[in-house]
């Protein structure tokens, strides 16, 4: 059972999302975790730049493709714009291979859930959980904040980031990477270009 932030219950399986952000992202939709206990805080940490890694159990090819644990994670995107007439978006190698070195990154960094500082200028979305996952969940928990977005305001009643990036009009193309925590668990990472939670602007 998967229980969010505002319910007094324990997490199982724990959960951790760090919204996609931008740095020009409207309120709510930036930094914000979703589920979390105490014990897991310290798995927040600040921006490290990226450090070459290894390939780790349950990771991505390294070409970026989107094979093995990522496969159908496109389809699972897509699913969620059809449902507000976005456009699809686009598998890009490229942006997986960017993906997938920061999810491994990360792993090798204690799974610390944190967002590129600098390099390229696309949206972001993490999850990090305490058990394996799969595509299609990953992006379940994602679009599950549409219910704290208020899309004739554009405002959110609480977080809804993860979502507004999902859905992004402007957003065509997409690369994830997953990799495995060495304590278990598993941290995924999707980038999104162009970014999206532009100030300013709506999703769709």
């Amino acid at each position: 059972m998967l229980v969010r932030m505002t319910r007094p219950h324990a997490i199982v399986p724990l959960l951790l999302l760090l919204a996609g952000c931008h740095e020009v992202a409207p309120p709510g939709a930036a930094g914000a975790i979703v589920a979390v206990e105490p014990a897991a805080a310290a798995k927040l940490g600040a921006a490290a730049k990226p450090a070459p890694t290894r390939s780790k159990p349950g990771a991505a090819e390294p070409s970026g493709a989107q094979t093995g644990k990522l496969a159908g994670i496109t389809s699972a995107h897509n699913d969620v714009r059809a449902q507000v007439g976005v456009g699809a978006l686009a598998w890009s190698n490229e942006i997986g291979a960017y993906a997938q070195a920061w999810a491994e990154h990360l792993a090798g960094n204690g799974c610390q859930l944190a967002h590129h500082s600098g390099g390229k200028p696309y949206g972001e979305n993490l999850f990090w959980g305490s058990q394996p996952s799969t595509a299609a969940a990953v992006v379940t928990q994602w679009a599950a904040e549409r219910s704290a977005y208020d899309h004739a305001t554009g405002a959110c009643s609480g977080t809804c980031g993860h979502y507004t990036q999902l859905v992004w009009s402007k957003s065509t193309a997409l690369g994830c990477g997953v990799a495995s925590c060495a304590g278990g668990g598993e941290i995924w990472v999707c980038n999104y270009d162009p970014a999206g939670n532009v100030m300013g602007e709506a999703p769709y």
